[in-house]
């Protein structure tokens, strides 16, 4: 019993070791793990703060690499040439190859093939050999027909895909031959100065000279031909295209990356600067892309879309407008200018705040470049003492109108003669709330104008998107007439009231005598 005791007790004190010793193992792991899981958060600490002043690093050179975009952008402009060959435009057809690689294994099944052989002459007499061989014959042309009939059809969709591939052929080809053909129209319109033409290349170039630039958007592009005199609304970048930071940086106390925020002072000046540069760009890019010797002077307008802060409308700002002639451009060194002093040279119309969107004047609007303007004859000054306005021919009394409209303080365009019951005088008021474009129509009439004539300018008026029409006649209007422009952005003058305006305006004592073979040329609709 004692040795079975003893042996119990040492079994017992190797168990207790035994677990004692793995006690001892397990609490040395932990104490290791917590070591380890220590020196590893000390590391991934340093590591955070690695990153984050990395991080910090990156946003400030990206802010750098903007605000050096945005210093460098006349000299990167300077560096392209912005003029476009149109005939470098033109498309060549290079014929396409029918792919022929799912008919290459195509041929016509050959008769011989299937039939069977020919049974001998001891064959020939074993009994039903002759109906064994019909059979056997019969089934070959069965095969055989198969065959041939899925050929037959492998040869008919091969015939409808070459017929379909010779239809996309001549599809792209005649693409590419009215594409061809739209581009040597242009190119001819180019070169003889035609309204279309050169509006369309200008809007090219320029949207060109626009691509990979985030510091504008679009333009849009009107020109006068007879006095190659090109007006571009040049869509300009907002404020935030200066970056509010300087930079960032990283603090360690807080665990995060602040901004270094810019003077606001500062950014105005960057900003300021920009929009210089933008049109001095622009400026650039037409006179250098100009073929020949399309544009002699150019109105850029620095326009920009955008919310009110005050309103929260929307509203269309004129920031800045420039007029310049060729010469004056060749005359400059754009390498070397400072993008504010040349414009201050140019006597440019600049915003005196443009980060608070104070306008200025465009020096000539968009709408007031039209191919449909023509010089405005001087008729006033040609008048007898007391001239009758029926003698006038039709041009001359529309030119009347004309210097009345400009006698009574606004800026008026005539327009070329039409059949078409269309605008006769545009004129521009240039009162910032009450002003707009103003739409005429003059008409020289012994009998009362119709209420169609009134409709027809009001036609005009929507289409055109004035402001205001205003309808002359040497006669006087009905009930209906009056009825329909009541309400409605239309001004109705009748011979008094246009005998009045002369003698008050121009100082001109006319008269209206009716020829009595007069006839009033018919109203549209009438």
């Amino acid at each position: 019993m004692r040795i079975i005791a003893r042996a119990a007790a040492r079994a017992e004190r190797n168990r207790l070791r035994a677990q004692a010793s793995q006690q001892a193992a397990m609490i040395r792991a932990l104490r290791n793990a917590e070591r380890q899981a220590k020196a590893d958060a000390r590391e991934a600490a340093k590591l955070h703060v690695v990153a984050q002043i990395e991080d910090a690093e990156d946003l400030s050179r990206a802010v750098q690499d903007r605000e050096k975009a945005i210093g460098n952008l006349l000299v990167r402009a300077l560096t392209k040439n912005p003029r476009v060959d149109l005939s470098s435009m033109m498309k060549t057809f290079a014929p396409a190859r029918f792919d022929e690689t799912q008919w290459e294994m195509l041929s016509a099944p050959d008769r011989d093939e299937f039939a069977p052989e020919a049974p001998g002459v001891f064959a020939r007499l074993l009994p039903g050999a002759t109906k064994r061989h019909e059979r056997r014959v019969m089934e070959a042309d069965r095969r055989f027909d198969a065959v041939h009939a899925a050929y037959k059809q492998r040869l008919h969709e091969r015939a409808e895909a070459i017929s379909q591939f010779e239809v996309i052929e001549n599809t792209r080809r005649e693409e590419i031959d009215q594409y061809n053909a739209t581009v040597l129209a242009w190119q001819r319109g180019l070169e003889a100065n035609e309204h279309t033409a050169v509006v369309g290349y200008f809007k090219l170039i320029i949207n060109r000279s626009l691509e990979g630039e985030p510091d504008a958007i679009s333009a849009e592009v009107g020109y006068g031909p007879d006095s190659r005199h090109l007006v571009v609304d040049l869509e300009l970048p907002e404020l935030s295209a200066v970056p509010e930071e300087t930079g960032f940086r990283y603090v360690k106390s807080t665990d995060r990356i602040d901004r270094i925020i810019r003077p606001p002072a500062r950014r105005k000046a960057l900003y300021g600067n920009l929009l210089s540069q933008v049109a001095l760009k622009c400026i650039d890019t037409v006179f250098r892309g100009a073929p020949n010797s399309a544009v002699e002077c150019l109105t850029l307008n620095g326009m920009l879309d955008t919310t009110d802060p005050a309103t929260g409308q929307q509203i269309r700002v004129c920031l800045l407008s420039v007029r310049i002639t060729s010469d004056a451009f060749h005359a400059l060194n754009l390498q070397q200018v400072q993008p504010e002093h040349c414009l201050r040279s140019l006597k440019a119309s600049v915003s005196r705040a443009p980060a608070e969107l104070l306008p200025v004047k465009p020096l000539i609007e968009l709408d007031m470049v039209d191919p449909r303007f023509v010089t405005t004859l001087d008729v006033m000054s040609e008048l007898d003492d007391r001239p009758n306005l029926m003698e006038l021919s039709p041009t001359e009394f529309e030119g009347l109108i004309t210097n009345l409209f400009a006698a009574m303080g606004l800026d008026t365009r005539q327009t070329r003669p039409s059949r078409d019951g269309g605008v006769d005088c545009v004129a521009f008021d240039s009162r910032p709330i009450f002003g707009g474009k103003v739409v005429i129509q003059a008409k020289r009439y012994k009998n009362t104008v119709g209420v169609s004539a009134v409709r027809d300018l009001f036609g005009t008026v929507q289409n055109e998107g004035a402001s205001k029409g205003i309808l002359v006649t040497t006669s006087g209007y009905g009930k209906a007439a009056f009825d329909f422009a009541k309400g409605k952005p239309l001004e109705l003058l009748d011979g008094a009231n246009l005998l009045h305006l002369l003698g008050e305006h121009a100082n001109i004592d006319a008269r209206i005598v009716m020829p009595e073979d007069w006839v009033d040329l018919p109203v549209h609709g009438e």
